[in-house]
C-alpha cells in the first residue's frame, strides 16, 4: 500500500487514518488499561501495573495469523533498537499466540522485541476491539497516550518514525503530570 509513496505522504497518511479514528480517540484518551495477566518465555508473570510504573510504554498487539501483524515486524524491530536503550520507555508484544507458535514466530520473522503472552479475550479488552494490529502508546501513569489500529502488508520505514514521535512526545507531555 505504502510502497512508492514519500515520507511525508505516508506520514500525511498515518495521520489521516489516526483523524479517522479521532472520535473513537477522544472516548479513551487518558484512561488507564484495564488489568491483566500475562507471561513472557521465560514465564515472568506480568500485569497491569508494569504499565503504571513510572515508564512511556510502547504496546504493540498481534497475532502470527495476522499478515499485516507480520509485516510489521521488521518496523518494530527498528523501533524496539531505537528505544530499547532509554530507561524511561518499556516495549511490549502482546499476542494470544501459544508459547511454541511465539518461538517458531521468534525464529522464521526474526523477531528481537519482547513478548507477552495472554488470553484473546484479555487482548480485545486491552486493545478496545480495535483489531489487529493494534499498537499504542502509553504515558508513564499507564494512561493511553495515542493508539493506531490496522496495518499494511508492507509497512515502510515511516512506521517507525511516526511511533518514535508519538513515544517522544509522551515523554514530553507534561500536561499529564
Amino acid at each position: 500500500l505504502f510502497v512508492g509513496l514519500g515520507l511525508n505522504k505516508i506520514l500525511d497518511i498515518m495521520e489521516q487514518k489516526r483523524l479517522f479514528n479521532e472520535a473513537f480517540f477522544k472516548n479513551i484518551k487518558g484512561l488507564t488499561l484495564p488489568e491483566f495477566t500475562a507471561k513472557d518465555l521465560n514465564g515472568i508473570t506480568f500485569n497491569g501495573k508494569i504499565l503504571r510504573s513510572g515508564q512511556v510504554t510502547f504496546l504493540s498487539f498481534w497475532s502470527e495469523s495476522c499478515t499485516p501483524c507480520i509485516a510489521e515486524t521488521p518496523n518494530l524491530n527498528r523501533l524496539y533498537s531505537m528505544v530499547q536503550d532509554n530507561s524511561d520507555i518499556q516495549f511490549f508484544s502482546i499476542t494470544w499466540d501459544s508459547e511454541q507458535q511465539v518461538k517458531s514466530a521468534i525464529k522464521k520473522y526474526d523477531i528481537r522485541f519482547p513478548i507477552l503472552l495472554t488470553s484473546h479475550e484479555q487482548i480485545q479488552q486491552l486493545n478496545f476491539e480495535r483489531g489487529f494490529p493494534t499498537n499504542m502508546v502509553l504515558d508513564k501513569k499507564g494512561r493511553v497516550h495515542s493508539v493506531l489500529s490496522g496495518g499494511s502488508k508492507r509497512p515502510g520505514p515511516e512506521f517507525e518514525n511516526y511511533w518514535k514521535k508519538e513515544i517522544d512526545k509522551a515523554l514530553n507531555d507534561s500536561l499529564w503530570d
